[in-house]
């Protein structure tokens, strides 16, 4: 699975990456993160409104930054997020 979280490299998005970051490694995913900040690629993919978030070139979330539950409840349908997450 290849999950791409796409900004301009403000702080909402960069804290939108390590909260995708954080619940990726959570449940022990097996993903390929990575953080795209170049305005040419997001656009060439489409991409209007950042933060964003992609998973498998699926747009997934555009437009604004969730807190890390929120990111959490986004990714679980793509993701295991154990049962033993500490609040």
């Amino acid at each position: 699975m290849k999950i791409k979280v796409l900004g301009s490299s403000q702080s909402s998005c960069d804290g939108l990456y390590e909260a995708v970051k954080q619940a990726v490694e959570i449940g022990g995913n097996k993903a390929e993160l990575e953080y795209i900040t170049d305005i040419s690629a997001i656009a060439a993919m489409g991409i209007i409104k950042m933060p964003a978030i992609l998973i498998d070139n699926k747009i997934i979330l555009s437009g604004y930054k969730p807190g890390p539950e929120e990111v959490e409840e986004i990714l679980s349908p793509f993701l295991f997020i154990g049962p033993w997450r500490e609040s």
